[in-house]
């Protein structure tokens, strides 16, 4: 009984926070375009879903509070109400509010004094509207099904559940949220209203499955049977929306993680049956060694689908952020959106909100100028932000882009050279200049505020960035803007890579490899003992890993140089043998090696 009540509850979380999610980004685009009657109704069932639903539970303040929201959206609903920016601003500070409400009420924590005067200042915000009566906001509380709102409350919560009936029934009539009596008094009333057999419709249940619910029902319910057979209750077929939803599921994701892991494990032990064939020269072994690694492979390959989300939401969730922060700084934002499809790996998701905020937060408030100082440029008063992702050769990248008026060089030179961060006889390029508003410490802000100023936000940003082993690139022009552009892997856990030897040590780099070269002394011409090569009449700079780690080459061993291409540029690795493509797990290499610059990690 408690675990079936939790999972319910899980549920009811979860999906309240899509819902209150999904009410955020209408309110967001209904600032910026007409007021719609559709986009209003979805406002209204989503506030009407959550109290439905809340009321199911006895969440007693987030019933209450969610009625105030719901009788002014009718009213907006009925256009008795216009819903301009300022009832606006109101809705997505109760949206915050019921978010809080419905956290504390799940894990069983009483309002705190600050909740309280935050909720008592909403509702006389509310209630300015209209006059609600203190009876009025009593009448969500759970009471007796007899009533026609809580009947259409229950229908809602039996018609988005995705559970069972007779397991929900089981649930609530252990918990005496509904009685046999109520179970009947809903199915007159559902039938008396002529409410279309697709809502709730799974309420409607038959004999011989309230029969597979009645030896855990209490003693005074076994009878429920007989008066359940007097109504003539017919199951329905399966609509349409039930057989869609059933072949969605949600799945921990702790339980994904453990099976990426386990995928990853079998990675390696093909490796291993791989290379045991190849030493023994068995056929029938590499026969069977290859069909196993095909099908590794593809097992491989949906593991990691499966972990793949669409990052559109996350760029979404910046809209409110967009808009606080520019009417704090007097400032009118337009937050464009492109390349939401783009899939990458969850880990990935989750770990890079931090980042793109204090990105944004930059570029609203050092990036975009005031609206006197770009009209007087003759720009537009409103500024422009752009959120971009898509895919580069292997990795996923993500573009913050602003329109105003870029990087100031000398005054990041001068900021630089005052805080010691740099040496002032040294001569830096452009691009070193730009990359030094990275270190710690480092603001040009001329006074402090609520969002920047301190010096703390974009060495964090680098930090978070190498942490998934990223990297960031600053683009900027004189009134024109400034884009960081932030690459990350696709992947964080198996890659495809490319395998190669130095010395008596192997390596493996991500598969962006463009082509291989022989190593001769007709290729590098005049050019002996260099670090760059002619190639095909451009200059191609390349690295001498065994210089780099320091390890021993073979005497009169063949050497190639591997041509890579990262950030839209290509450069060389001068190494020893090549060993060609090779799945690869990726394991972090711990704490003691964590400032190593270059190596992502380790494998077997």
């Amino acid at each position: 009984m408690n675990a079936d009540l939790e999972e319910v509850k899980e549920l009811f979380i979860s999906e309240s926070s899509e819902i209150l999610q999904k009410m955020e980004s209408i309110l967001l685009f209904l600032e910026l375009n007409p007021v719609t009657d559709d986009k209003i109704h979805e406002l209204f069932r989503s506030i009407h879903t959550i109290k439905g639903s809340a009321g199911i539970f006895g969440y007693e303040e987030t019933v209450n509070f969610t009625h105030v929201v719901e009788s002014l959206l009718d009213k907006v609903r009925e256009k008795e109400i216009s819903l301009d920016k300022s009832l606006i601003s109101l809705l997505l500070d109760c949206r915050d509010h019921i978010s809080d409400l419905i956290e504390y009420a799940a894990n069983d924590r009483k309002l705190e004094e600050n909740m309280n005067l935050i909720q008592n200042d909403l509702l006389a915000k509310l209630n300015s509207f209209f006059s609600v009566s203190k009876n009025d906001l009593q009448d969500s509380k759970l009471g007796p099904i007899a009533s026609q709102e809580s009947t259409q409350d229950l229908l809602d919560f039996f018609k988005n559940s995705e559970f069972k009936t007779s397991k929900l029934l089981r649930i609530l009539l252990n918990m005496a949220t509904i009685s046999k009596e109520e179970l009947k008094l809903l199915n007159r009333w559902k039938r008396k209203q002529n409410v279309p057999s697709t809502i709730g419709a799974n309420i409607d249940i038959a004999p011989e499955e309230y029969q597979a619910i009645q030896p855990q029902l209490p003693k005074q319910e076994i009878n429920a049977e007989e008066e359940l057979k007097e109504e003539r209750i017919i199951k329905p077929a399966k609509d349409v929306v039930g057989s869609r939803e059933s072949k969605i599921i949600r799945i921990d994701s702790g339980k994904l993680d453990h099976l990426i892991n386990l995928v990853g494990e079998l990675v390696i032990g093909g490796a291993n049956i791989n290379q045991l064939s190849q030493k023994r020269n068995d056929p029938e072994l590499s026969e069977s060694a290859y069909f196993m690694n095909h099908l590794i492979s593809e097992i491989r390959e949906t593991a990691l689908k499966i972990r793949m989300v669409q990052i559109g939401e996350t760029f979404n969730r910046f809209q409110r952020t967009v808009r606080e922060i520019g009417h704090e700084l007097g400032k009118e934002i337009q937050l464009t959106i492109s390349g939401g499809d783009t899939e990458l790996d969850k880990t990935v998701v989750e770990k890079i909100n931090d980042p793109l905020m204090h990105l944004i937060r930059n570029a609203i408030d050092h990036g975009i100028e005031s609206k006197e100082e770009r009209v007087a440029k003759g720009k537009p008063a409103g500024g422009q932000l752009l959120l971009n992702a898509f895919h580069e050769t292997g990795s996923i990248v993500i573009e913050v882009k602003d329109d105003g008026k870029g990087l100031n060089r000398d005054k990041i030179l001068s900021k630089a050279i005052e805080k010691g961060i740099v040496s002032p006889d040294k001569q830096y390029s452009d691009a070193e200049i730009y990359r030094m508003i990275f270190k710690a410490g480092f603001s040009t802000a001329d006074k402090i505020t609520n969002i920047s100023g301190r010096g703390v936000g974009l060495d964090v940003v680098e930090k978070n960035i190498d942490a998934l082993r990223g990297s960031v690139q600053v683009f900027t022009e004189k009134d024109n803007g400034t884009t960081f552009k932030v690459r990350f892997p696709l992947t964080l856990a198996i890659i495809d890579g490319f395998l190669f030897r130095v010395g008596h040590s192997f390596y493996v780099v991500p598969l962006i490899v463009v082509e291989c070269l022989e190593y001769k002394e007709e290729i590098i011409g005049n050019n002996s003992g260099k670090n760059y090569i002619n190639l095909r009449g451009e200059v191609l700079p390349f690295l001498r890993l065994s210089e780099f780690f320091q390890t021993k080459e073979e005497e009169n061993s063949r050497k190639n140089i591997l041509v890579i291409q990262y950030a839209g540029k290509h450069v060389g690795l001068l190494i020893g043998a090549l060993h060609g493509e090779i799945q690869t797990v990726i394991k972090p290499l711990g704490k003691v090696f964590e400032k190593l610059k270059g190596i992502s990690g380790s494998t077997l």
